[in-house]
């Protein structure tokens, strides 16, 4: 009789030759051994399937190929694919660390959760700096009014709502609520994420740390000048807004709004940076910046009263400081 895995890690695969050994080997590092690994080529260009077939150790690692059409659609083709009871979505130049799956997916079990959220490492790729992303205590919600208002809340402060690498996820129910990702090269983790928080009620959220997050690595997604960014990205923010205005919300969570905001103004900065086509008009008329200009200052951290100044002043062109400042 074939068993299905207790778990099927999800990974879209472009052009990571360089480490997808190190992902493997994270992998095998796991105490934990009942789960599927599908890795999804992309379309890469470079020898990321040599490479894979040389460190593939066993049946459960298998690799999916096809065209080019981004992280979201390939994570979609290995969705389809996967046979877990639970799905966890990695990316190939990240890596695991520790052992989160044990504890996680026994929990998940006996509450009946449909989400969890672990901590994660973020490493800057820069200058080799890590940064520990977790949950000051353990939450668990039993229902949207909990998850809205406590949990969620409480991630969003504490560690990334928008990434999907910190998060299993169960997934039937993902199939019945219709959740895929959308078609997009930026935003798509974003826009997912929120659109399966819509329905969430048994959810859970821990202090352990099981993720190393490789930040600013080069030829990442984010590395290079892309024409559809901007626009991608406030497709992410607008997503964020509508779930928190339906919920009735938007005070409680204005704090994050204009965090993420401003993080896609300044990815946008730099972005144009990157392509040496400085448009300060494209930030001015976007209903983005028009939205952060009419948030109210109040109940607003003294941290992101300055954020909203600095993108003001990045809209007439001061550029390269205000990369800097709106870390």
């Amino acid at each position: 009789m074939i068993t299905s895995p207790k778990l099927s890690i999800v990974l879209p695969t472009y052009n990571v030759e360089k480490y997808i050994a190190r992902c493997i080997r994270s992998i095998l590092n796991l105490s934990f051994s009942d789960y599927e690994v599908i890795f999804v080529n992309d379309g890469s260009t470079d020898k990321t399937s040599k490479v894979f077939e040389s460190q593939r150790p066993d049946s459960r690692f298998r690799m999916i190929t096809t065209k080019n059409q981004g992280s979201g659609p390939a994570r979609n083709c290995g969705l389809r694919a996967a046979a877990g009871e639970y799905v966890y979505f990695m990316d190939p130049d990240d890596e695991l660390i520790g052992d989160p799956f044990i504890r996680s997916l026994s929990l998940m079990d006996q509450k009946k959760l449909d989400l969890l959220f672990f901590g994660y490492i973020q490493k800057d790729m820069n200058d080799g700096s890590e940064t520990s992303c977790t949950m000051p205590e353990e939450m668990f919600s039993a229902d949207s009014e909990e998850f809205r208002t406590r949990l969620l809340k409480s991630v969003c402060n504490n560690m990334s709502a928008n990434s999907v690498w910190n998060k299993i996820i169960r997934k039937s129910y993902l199939t019945e609520n219709g959740l895929l990702f959308p078609k997009m090269r930026a935003g798509q983790d974003a826009v997912f994420s929120w659109e399966l928080y819509r329905n969430m009620k048994r959810s859970a959220a821990i202090k352990d740390i099981g993720y190393r997050y490789s930040l600013n690595r080069p030829g990442s997604v984010r590395s290079s000048y892309r024409a559809d960014r901007f626009f991608n990205d406030m497709k992410a923010v607008n997503a964020v807004k509508q779930d928190i205005s339906a919920w009735g919300l938007n005070e409680l969570y204005k704090n994050l709004y204009v965090r993420f905001g401003v993080y896609v103004v300044r990815e946008e900065i730099r972005n144009q940076m990157q392509g040496n086509c400085i448009n300060s008009k494209v930030i001015l008329k976007s209903g983005l910046y028009k939205s952060l200009e009419n948030v109210s200052l109040n109940n607003l951290s003294w941290k992101n009263r300055i954020k909203l100044l600095l993108v003001k002043l990045s809209a007439h062109g001061f550029y390269k400081p205000i990369t800097l400042l709106l870390k």
